[in-house]
């Protein structure tokens, strides 16, 4: 706990001064650790209270300094919500400090500018031409599949019915009806559709990722190395999508083993 607590004076300071706590703002912990942070809360008034108890202070209706008595050497449970809610406070900063130090402790030295700009100029900027592009080509291939199997299908029975010189349109006929199941099993097979939506999604979300750095909001507001954490959250977001690929191709080969060991 801070040394002045409990109602204690502070003695003035001949300079100005002005705390610059950690800032914990952005820091959210998990019910466990909220949980921590009231056991700590009472472990706190727990050593406040026993110094006070071994200096020879005693409980008191009221602050005594010239009698040694206080009115918060009662257990923890029997404090007001006031007094329980100061502590909590404190143990909740110590905990959110803590939090703050593990990440920064992951790397001692900030990422600098020059840093975050080859890497922003270099890979990310790959990843993003890569993604775009990929998102293009398989966009353009499930609308082509989609559009040639929905105008085969309907030409089909035109074709039969028409006018067509010794057979012509029973032969053109038999020819296209083919086409239609090979083009939406390679539709199917490619997953056309689907990498079009992951890799279009990836894109935005890494382009989400630039603007809220350069913003510094969302999850980068008061974030001291923000440099270094556009790089893990960049990094994330590309493994992410690398393993829903690998989760849609390796889903569609085990349907296909299926099937092939059920015919």
């Amino acid at each position: 706990m801070a040394p002045h607590q409990k109602g204690e004076q502070v003695p003035d300071h001949p300079r100005p001064y002005e705390p610059k706590p950690i800032d914990t703002s952005n820091v959210t912990l998990t019910e466990d650790i909220l949980e921590l942070t009231e056991l700590l809360a009472k472990n706190a008034h727990d050593i406040w209270a026993r110094q006070r108890l071994a200096e020879g202070w005693r409980h008191g209706p009221q602050r005594d300094d010239a009698r040694k008595e206080h009115p918060s050497l009662v257990p923890y449970e029997e404090l007001s919500e006031s007094e329980k809610e100061y502590d909590r406070s404190v143990a909740l900063q110590i905990v959110k400090s803590m939090e703050v130090g593990t990440t920064l402790a992951e790397r001692p030295d900030p990422m600098t500018d020059q840093e975050f700009v080859a890497y922003r100029d270099g890979r990310y900027a790959k990843a993003l031409e890569y993604y775009d592009g990929r998102a293009i080509r398989n966009q353009r291939w499930y609308h082509f599949c989609s559009v040639y199997t929905l105008a085969v299908s309907i030409a089909v029975t035109p074709v039969l019915l028409g006018d067509w010189p010794k057979g012509h349109g029973l032969i053109l006929a038999a020819m296209l009806s083919p086409t239609i199941a090979l083009v939406a099993g390679a539709s199917d097979h490619f997953r056309f559709h689907e990498n079009w939506l992951s890799y279009r999604a990836a894109w935005d979300a890494l382009q989400r990722e630039l603007r809220w750095h350069d913003a510094r909001v969302g999850p980068y507001a008061g974030i001291q190395d923000r440099n270094a954490r556009f790089v893990e959250r960049a990094e994330d977001l590309m493994s992410h999508e690398g393993g829903e690929w690998l989760a849609r191709h390796a889903g569609k080969d085990r349907a296909d083993s299926a099937v092939a060991r059920k015919v």
